[in-house]
């Protein structure tokens, strides 16, 4: 199918993969936005699921695995050349995914892919729609996966916590049985 002034929209997918706090990017080789950065991602192929396309785009442009492959959002990519026509027009569906394994690696419409943590994404000058998309691909995966409280600090709060509950037990236990013996002791008349 011809991308530049094509008589019907292309579909494509994008792909947000995350591996920690860090977002992956590539740098495009083709237009459109050649030479900008980007998610991995590229159009889908005839007889291709749309989560195939997203595993195949991500490994062709930088070597890597992914899983978890979730529906972020569709968004459309319409651009104009200098005679109002339409130069490029994709119906981008965006996917969220976790790095599972490879060395990262750019290859085929990717001349550089990098690991990027979320807060440094303004350096890359990114389209506006791709920096809305990780942005909600990042708050789904927060609200999917909440942070465990496996650091030191959480742990050792999660103890004390634990203790102070059955230092409570233990004291309210021993004030009424010394309470009772009290009372057992006053009424039969020896204190």
């Amino acid at each position: 199918m011809k991308r530049e002034y094509p008589k019907n929209p292309i579909i494509a997918v994008g792909v947000v993969v995350f591996r920690g706090e860090n977002v992956l990017l590539i740098k495009r080789s083709k237009p459109p936005k050649s030479l900008e950065w980007s998610i991995p991602g590229g159009a889908q192929n005839l007889g291709e699921k749309l989560k195939e396309t997203a595993v195949r785009e991500v490994y062709e442009e930088t070597s890597i695995l992914i899983k978890n492959i979730t529906l972020i959002d569709a968004v459309d990519l319409i651009e104009h050349n200098g005679n109002d026509i339409i130069e490029y027009h994709y119906s981008l569906v965006d996917y969220m995914a976790e790095y599972t394994r490879g060395k990262l690696k750019a290859g085929d419409d990717a001349i550089d892919a990098k690991w990027v943590s979320i807060n440094d994404l303004e350096a890359y000058n990114l389209w506006t729609e791709t920096i809305k998309v990780i942005k909600t691909a990042n708050k789904m995966r927060i609200e999917m996966h909440p942070i465990k409280k496996n650091n030191i600090f959480a742990r050792l709060m999660t103890s004390i916590g634990q203790h102070l509950k059955f230092l409570a037990i233990a004291s309210a236990f021993s004030t009424l049985v010394y309470g009772s013996i009290y009372l057992l002791l006053s009424i039969s008349g020896k204190i």
